[in-house]
């Protein structure tokens, strides 16, 4: 990672055939965004906000 960015990645899925995904950005750059959705959502509440198992069962099933 290089120094002063926030790395976001992904990591293999068995029904995919891509393996990684990455994105190397500047830390300045996504910092007003996650101190703003940690006002609207403070970690620890994500739950009672998005029901995560109903998404990632949407999503899988339009996967299909």
């Amino acid at each position: 990672m290089i120094p002063g960015t926030a790395a976001i990645g992904t990591r293999c899925a068995q029904w995919s055939v891509h393996c990684r995904a990455a994105l190397d950005i500047a830390a300045s750059a996504v910092t007003p965004l996650l101190e703003q959705t940690d006002r609207v959502v403070p970690p620890g509440t994500e739950a009672f906000h998005i029901n995560l198992d109903h998404v990632v069962a949407e999503l899988m099933a339009r996967s299909e």
